[in-house]
């Protein structure tokens, strides 16, 4: 039997998403990018195309389909790729089609369309992208409006909620979600900051490779059996991965609205009612298997990407029998910084965090849940790289502590015993709650730091903030507490860091529970 596969990828998803700095446009965009790859989309706009094919998995980035003849195929392509070109201004969409070549494996088959796919794409011919041709009416925002009203032409066609998102759904019915960052719960010329989380599944793609494995899906097999098997397994995986990102983002959000129910979070952000609802402090822009994207309140939310990361560390894989470990970037940021740029820092971050645990272990990134973050006042580096190099005193010790691991396997985490996001946090929470020293005496610390570390502890001495010290190094479970000429400890990495810096940073912009 005939067998062609055609490959579905979406590129450019990002600068799509976040080319606009109105927040209700970043979740109009990231929801059409799922709708047209999803089955409701595909029997709209080419039913009786698609009626001849179906979808083998969408996950990873793709959408991989199955048709039974290459005319079907093409027929299907052209009528998505047109409807993708004329609604969807600024998208860019890839379709390779690719004959099932029997004398492969299920997987080699799949790398070999992949492969294809990405020289199609280095080519940088046939990608579907309607560009301005100078002469469209502007008017009073066509670059504000447009995807809202798309949004609403499609939102009668968009995808059957699954489970897992009507649950999502039923939570929050007794909250308003928002649709302007200023919403979100900030107050003007006091905390107006948002916090962009990016969380992103650690060593997926090798998951995929082992799930491979095994399944029937090798030369000893028969085609079809293992054709089938593989198929099933990977759509079976993907649907896994879905619902258990969901669940955890689910979770997260389940312990926010507890703390607005009780109070805590209303009498500490500035929350707005509507027809007697909080608004919500929290929205998702990108919800997408194991890529996460969303915005919170600034000072929630490094501790709302912990909380994710948590509960994802929980969660365990129908398919696979493993639980999951990511990575979280926080990049808090005013109100009125490019949001793209927020968004790029949070990814660097969490990006910053997977190199952090890859240092730790070979095998770590698959044991091992951990989180940046990093507060912009308007500098506007060019990078993480750069905007660290400042991060370290007149010694060569770096400043900050961070990344942290916030959960995973108990005989790695026995390998960095001090970058514990629990010891962070027992920290802030302790300095926070005593009131360790007055902020303008905080403030200055920061500076201080930045000199030799015999500064910094006649500094403590002078300003009698030396329980500050011996705090911090009870909590990060240091066994030096009577050294008080200590200020920096060296962690695996062979660096050595400081253990005042982060908190000192992040206290007034930083609320747990």
């Amino acid at each position: 039997m005939s067998r062609y596969l055609m490959m579905i990828e979406v590129s450019q998803k990002q600068a799509f998403i976040f080319r606009n700095k109105r927040l209700a446009n970043n979740i109009y965009a990231s929801h059409l990018i799922q709708y047209i790859t999803s089955e409701k989309c595909f029997q709209r706009i080419a039913q009786q195309e698609f009626e001849k094919g179906s979808i083998v998995y969408n996950g990873g980035g793709h959408t991989v389909l199955e048709f039974s003849s290459r005319g079907d195929a093409a027929a299907f392509s052209k009528k998505l790729t047109k409807h993708v070109m004329q609604q969807f201004r600024g998208l860019e969409v890839f379709v390779k089609i690719y004959e099932y070549n029997e004398a492969l494996t299920p997987e080699e088959n799949e790398k070999e369309l992949t492969k294809r796919l990405e020289e199609k794409k280095a080519r940088r011919k046939a990608s579907f992208c309607q560009q301005k041709f100078g002469i469209e009416a502007m008017g009073s925002g066509e670059k504000e409006t447009d995807l809202a009203e798309i949004y609403k032409i499609e939102e009668k066609s968009m995808t059957t909620q699954t489970p897992i998102e009507k649950k999502i759904q039923a939570l929050l019915e007794n909250y308003s979600l928002v649709h302007k960052f200023e919403d979100l719960g900030g107050s003007k010329g006091d905390a107006n900051f948002i916090a962009v989380v990016h969380i992103d599944g650690n060593l997926m793609g090798k998951r995929v490779g082992q799930l491979a494995e095994s399944v029937n899906g090798n030369r000893t097999e028969k085609a079809e059996k293992g054709w089938e098997d593989y198929k099933e397994a990977k759509r079976k995986f993907s649907e896994c991965i879905d619902w258990d990102f969901k669940k955890a983002y689910y979770n997260m959000l389940k312990s926010v609205t507890e703390q607005i129910d009780n109070g805590m979070l209303p009498e500490k952000l500035s929350l707005k009612q509507r027809e007697g609802k909080y608004s919500l402090p929290i929205r998702d822009i990108i919800l997408a298997g194991d890529d996460v994207c969303f915005v919170t309140e600034g000072r929630i939310g490094v501790a709302c990407a912990a909380a994710y990361l948590k509960s994802i560390w929980e969660q365990v894989n129908e398919v696979d029998k493993r639980n999951y470990s990511a990575c979280a970037g926080v990049a808090i940021v005013h109100q009125k910084y490019p949001f793209y740029r927020a968004y790029e820092l949070a990814e660097e971050l969490c990006s910053n965090a997977k190199k952090m645990i890859a240092q730790l272990d070979t095998q770590a990134s698959a044991n091992v849940c951990a989180i940046d973050w990093h507060i912009e006042y308007g500098e506007m580096e060019n990078g993480l790289s750069q905007i660290r190099r400042q991060y370290q005193n007149r010694e060569g010790a770096r400043l900050e502590m961070r990344p942290y691991i916030v959960c995973g396997d108990a005989a790695l985490l026995e390998k960095e015993k001090i970058r514990r996001y629990g010891h962070f946090q027992k920290f802030i929470a302790c300095m926070q709650k005593q009131e360790l020293a007055a902020r303008g005496k905080l403030k200055s610390m920061r500076t201080v730091l930045k000199d030799e570390e015999k500064a910094g502890v006649n500094y403590l001495k002078s300003n009698l903030l030396e329980d500050m010290a011996w705090q911090a190094r009870e909590c990060y479970e240091l066994k030096e507490k009577d050294q008080s000429e200590k200020l920096f400890y060296q962690t695996f990495d062979g660096e050595k860091r400081n253990m005042l810096f982060d908190a000192i940073e992040l206290a007034d912009t930083y609320i747990t529970w």
